[in-house]
């Protein structure tokens, strides 16, 4: 073997090495990515189906006791999950008032370990003002999760 086809033979090795090394790792990246994008949607449809149950006509009537916490069981508030002022920049301040009020809600508990470093993952919500459908105000819900990939 000349001196040539040794240094050939070494780099076409290195290549093989190089791509199934790379290969390998892409595959572990994706599937934790995968595994947050699966905790992402499973937190999304939670947080989406406790909204529905806030729809109403009228948060006032003190008979009716919502399905949250808060003044009237009309809040998001209730047990881990805590809404907050803010959108996906952060979460402000705790919030105690009607689920759907118009503005920008931000959510923890919701996701667990997933909202602690490195990830900071958040549920937002932001409701904008109500379309009236049959004579009823229902209100346009826009329901976003983020959080950073280290």
């Amino acid at each position: 073997m000349t001196m040539v086809e040794v240094i050939v033979a070494v780099l076409v090795s290195s290549f093989m090495v190089t791509s199934l090394v790379s290969v390998a790792l892409t595959a572990r990246i994706d599937d934790a990515r995968s595994e947050r994008k699966i905790l992402a949607v499973v937190g999304l449809r939670e947080v989406s189906s406790m909204l529905a149950n806030f729809v109403t006509a009228d948060t006032g009537v003190a008979t009716i006791r919502g399905p949250g916490g808060g003044p009237g069981g009309w809040s998001m508030t209730s047990g881990p999950i805590i809404d907050h002022f803010g959108g996906v920049g952060g979460c402000g301040a705790p919030r105690n008032d009607y689920a759907l009020a118009i503005g920008d809600h931000c959510l923890t508990g919701v996701l667990e370990t997933f909202e602690a470093p490195p990830y900071n993952a958040r549920v937002v919500y932001r409701v904008n003002n109500a379309e009236i459908v049959n004579g009823s105000p229902l209100p346009a819900v826009t329901l976003t999760i983020a959080w950073t990939e280290p």
